[in-house]
């Protein structure tokens, strides 16, 4: 029985031609150097920092629910998202999802801005109704001192950090005022302002 070689046509073509010659890869130029930017005076030195940073994430569903509770003085369990709601945000079903997604999406920021004015409303229209120590947005007589009682309630920010905050929100506050004509249309404002705020949202 005859055996039967297969040439590969590559070769059979490279027999009939001359070859090319081919350049030798040219050395890379050592490098000496590495430029740096520029880095504030007070920060330490990048050579001394071995913590790796990870990306942000956003309020888990039940995180969210247990801080609006928190953020409004009502009682726990009293804030409950409907579960389709809760599946579309990241909270896992068990059947096809197993881990909840923390990323902070856009679809996710366009919920936390619709369900600011909810909330943020919500409490506007119940503090006339409440004792003074329950309140959220007049619990103290000075602007100032109701804003930054507010931020602590969204951030935890206090004392000579929250300076800039407190005067960012004022602007807020003004300008919801001049928009809704009350006191507690600039605290409403403020509320929303806080409620999508990245301090308050990702950590």
């Amino acid at each position: 029985m005859r055996s039967v070689v297969i040439v590969p046509l590559v070769l059979l073509v490279a027999c009939g031609e001359e070859a090319t010659p081919v350049d030798p890869p040219r050395a890379r130029p050592p490098v000496t150097e590495v430029m740096v930017p520029d880095l504030p005076v007070d920060h330490p030195s990048m050579g001394d920092l071995s913590i790796l940073s990870r990306g942000p994430r956003r309020l888990s569903v039940d995180q969210l629910e247990r801080s609006i509770e928190q953020i409004g003085n009502l009682g726990p369990g009293t804030v409950k998202i409907p579960e389709n709601l809760a599946l579309t945000l990241g909270r896992p079903d068990y059947v096809k999802v197993t881990e909840e997604s923390l990323s902070p999406s856009p679809l996710f920021m366009k919920f936390m801005m619709d369900l600011g004015g909810i909330i943020c409303g919500q409490l506007r229209d119940a503090e006339p109704l409440r004792a003074v120590d329950q309140r959220v947005f007049l619990r103290y007589t000075s602007k100032e001192e109701n804003l930054a009682n507010l931020l602590v309630r969204f951030t935890g920010i206090d004392g000579e950090a929250a300076a800039p905050y407190v005067a960012r929100l004022s602007r807020v506050y003004e300008a919801g005022v001049t928009g809704g004509g009350t006191e507690l249309a600039g605290y409403e404002a403020a509320c929303i302002a806080l409620f999508t705020s990245p301090e308050f949202l990702l950590y």
